[in-house]
């Protein structure tokens, strides 16, 4: 539940939208006063008055855009769910969420959530427990505001000696009003000996100096993030006189530089010339910012450097998806091979080797879906009037969101075995001896054989041979169908991956998933694909 508040707050943080009274600010500092001391080092402000999840939706999809129709309908479902609850707070009267961080409570405890609600506590109650049960956190009263903390944060701030930091008041306020997210961050004296004993020299590679620059330099640090349609971002930086603030801006500009100059950064982070532009702080007097976005050419930049976070975020999700999936078929795999001392056929046979049904109708038994399988009329084809009703109830462990949903509807799946050859519409092991191989090549790729392989066949290695892919959307086939990817040894990459889609998950004979990018050497890939050709594997 923690982890689902916690997904909940970032979906949010980009689209909350502070609607304050002139001196909410200065209100909040006030009443916050009592529950912050020394061990103090940062305070978030986030309002869920105003928020619009469907604009900053609408905003995510604009810089990277997702074909993927299950996506679209899981951000849908989401931004329901969030304006569910956001309906739930504002009516309680808890227009704001602050989140205080103290080195008191960490590492053991999470950061304490504090809310002002604006009416009576029956009023207040569904908001307060809706609180209560995202965050597994109890909430108590001080003075008619409410802190959710577990026990042993309660009792510290019951006897908390409270000491002024008007630092963090000031650091809000500079947010702004309209600032979707206000974070405030502020050392005490403590860490500050503590940084200046570890970092008594800022490391070349980011700048160089004295770390006192750093230690004793920074008052506070605030960002302040505005949601969609007016999407930006803005640091800034107080230092303890205008002296300190150059300096800072220097080692941030020779940080950037040095930063710019390194092949791996580079490689990192594509869009860094872009990036540089947005972190090159502006100085005034004794302070610094940082501002991103807003309207014109400053919010076009700002939605170019995004995009790439954003790609990178799906992108590991789906291949976090892909690689349990592909987990799951592994273990069925070998468990068949434990009962039928081979791995499934490519193809479920008639008695005169017609090809009828697909492997992976064979292994349903071995991935929880014994009923299903025994739907199946197995001495019928695959698109029988009988077996194709079953098409639609694809089990969810051969489904990929990258198909979108109207493939999915169809029954269309992308993991595929690669084939050397397309296999025969009708055939029958060589001699009739169903254990031995039906050919006499020695590059024969595991699913090439139609009775099925055993891993004494495998000579190169079940580690280092490949018996499933996951499939460009444009190669996937009905599940059901025996139907595969046949790769030519000219352009194996070829129905794996592209420029739109750089990766592929693949699944080893040991039952390991690992993803391959398309800059793998194509030799490379080709010894990975065949079971017995005796070649050195090689980097991939």
């Amino acid at each position: 539940m923690i982890r689902t508040f916690t997904c909940w707050l970032v979906l949010l943080v980009p689209a909350l939208a502070l609607a304050q009274e002139p001196d909410a600010a200065a209100t909040a500092a006030t009443r916050l006063a009592p529950l912050i001391d020394e061990q103090t080092v940062a305070i978030a402000r986030l309002n869920v008055v105003r928020f619009d999840l469907p604009a900053t939706m609408k905003f995510i999809q604009e810089i990277a855009p997702a074909s993927e129709a299950e996506f679209e309908e899981q951000l849908a479902a989401a931004t329901k769910q969030a304006e569910g609850m956001k309906s739930v707070l504002t009516t309680a009267g808890i227009d704001e969420i602050y989140a205080v961080i103290s080195l008191a409570d960490v590492p053991a405890q999470p950061p304490f959530l504090v809310v002002f609600p604006k009416r009576g506590d029956e009023a207040a109650k569904p908001g307060l427990g809706l609180l209560s049960e995202l965050t597994r956190l109890e909430s108590f009263s001080i003075r008619g505001d409410y802190v959710f903390a577990p026990q042993p944060v309660q009792k510290r701030l019951v006897s908390l000696k409270a000491a002024p930091r008007p630092e963090f008041a000031a650091a809000l306020a500079s947010a702004g009003e309209d600032a979707t997210l206000a974070v405030a961050l502020a050392l005490n004296p403590d860490t500050r000996r503590v940084l200046l004993e570890m970092l008594p020299r800022v490391p070349d590679e980011i700048g160089g100096g004295s770390g006192r620059t750093l230690g004793e330099g920074i008052t506070w640090i605030a960002l302040a993030a505005k949601s969609p349609p007016a999407t930006s971002l803005k640091i800034t930086l107080q230092a303890k006189d205008a002296e300190t603030a150059a300096a800072l801006r220097g080692t941030a500009l020779s940080a950037l530089e040095r930063l710019g100059k390194s092949e791996e950064v580079r490689a990192a982070v594509p869009q860094y010339g872009d990036l540089t532009k947005l972190l090159t702080p502006r100085i005034t007097g004794d302070r610094l910012t940082i501002e991103a976005g807003g309207k014109g050419d400053d919010a076009k930049l700002l939605a170019k450097v995004l995009a790439e976070p954003v790609r990178a975020a799906r992108a590991a999700a789906h291949h976090s998806q892909s690689s349990n999936n592909l987990k799951q078929i592994g273990l069925a795999m070998h468990n068949h091979h434990d009962v039928y001392l081979k791995f499934p056929p490519q193809a479920i046979r008639s008695k005169d080797g017609k090809a009828l049904l697909s492997w992976r109708v064979a292994i349903l038994p071995f991935v929880g879906q014994q009923a299903l399988y025994q739907e199946f009329r197995l001495d019928e084809p695959w698109d029988s009037e009988h077996n194709k009703k079953l098409i639609p109830r694809m089990p969810a462990v051969y489904s990929l969101p990258k198909l979108g949903q109207g493939n999915i509807a169809l029954g269309k799946t992308s993991y595929l075995v690669p084939l050397s050859k397309q296999p025969p519409a009708v055939a029958t092991a060589a001699d009739g001896d169903p254990d031995k191989p039906a050919s006499k090549r020695k590059d024969e790729m595991p699913f090439d054989l139609p009775q099925g392989t055993k891993f004494q066949l495998i000579t190169d290695g079940t580690s280092n041979t490949i018996i499933v892919v996951e499939a460009l959307p444009e190669a996937a086939v009905v599940w059901t169908k025996p139907d595969d990817l046949v790769i030519e040894e000219k352009a194996p990459l070829a129905g794996l991956a592209n420029e739109a889609t750089p990766t592929f998950s693949t699944l080893f004979g040991d039952g390991s998933v690992r993803v391959i990018s398309r800059t793998v050497d194509a030799q490379v890939l080709w010894n990975l694909l065949r079971m017995n050709d005796g070649n050195p594997i090689g980097q991939f």
